[in-house]
């Protein structure tokens, strides 16, 4: 595998080479993940990072997104009563 340092412009976008990108044809769409200190390019419609990893690493991934929505509102002992489920 290369690795290549790439930067972003001054409107912050990151400009990819043929050369760079390889057998990419015109048009290809990416998603772009961020994993840890990493961004990922993955073509769209392609397997995700779900498909590849493993139930642990998915644990662990879901455990940082939940941590990362700490400190919420939440939702009130009112709206989660089983009288008011029914309403």
């Amino acid at each position: 595998m290369s690795k290549t340092i790439l930067e972003t412009d001054t409107e912050g976008s990151l400009r990819l080479t043929q050369e760079q990108l390889g057998d990419v044809g015109a048009h290809a769409r990416f998603v772009v993940e961020r994993e840890g200190d990493k961004i990922v390019l993955r073509p769209a419609g392609g397997a995700s990072r779900w498909d590849s990893s493993t139930p642990e690493e998915r644990a662990e991934e879901f455990r940082r997104w939940a941590l990362s929505h700490r400190g919420g509102p939440g939702l009130s002992d009112e709206a989660i009563s089983r009288e008011s489920i029914y309403d």
